[in-house]
């Protein structure tokens, strides 16, 4: 029987991959909502949709009428926000309805080529 190859050194391994890059992501703004939370914001939605085509992690906090969302795209590691006044209670509207809401700002929004985050015309 052949033995497997050795391991690869430590320089040949790949210093960011994608799940790197998506575990770094997420533990970032889990440091950024505890700082949030510090300050009177409530997390109101974390979740996965397609946003122009692509994957991305959406992150929404809300506190007094104002409303701030965070879009994680994975491929091209952009993270980038929207910060917007808001009209309906999220935190008193509970999780569905919650996600529908932040999912209808995000329905204004698109994600070009270079992954930056357009309004629609």
């Amino acid at each position: 029987m052949i033995a497997p190859p050795p391991p690869a050194p430590a320089e040949f391994l790949p210093l960011s991959t994608p799940r790197r890059r998506l575990h770094e992501a997420l533990r970032m703004e889990a440091l950024v909502t505890a700082e949030m939370e510090k300050d009177g914001w409530a997390l109101v939605v974390k979740a996965g949709r397609k946003l122009g085509g692509r994957l991305v992690l959406i992150t929404a906090h809300y506190t007094r009428a104002q409303l701030r969302v965070s879009v994680y795209e994975a491929a091209s590691c952009r993270l980038q926000e929207i910060r917007r006044a808001c009209d309906v209670d999220l935190v008193a509207l509970g999780g569905a309805a919650s996600k529908r809401y932040v999912n209808g700002v995000l329905d204004a929004y698109t994600l070009d080529d270079k992954a930056d985050l357009k309004m629609k015309l």
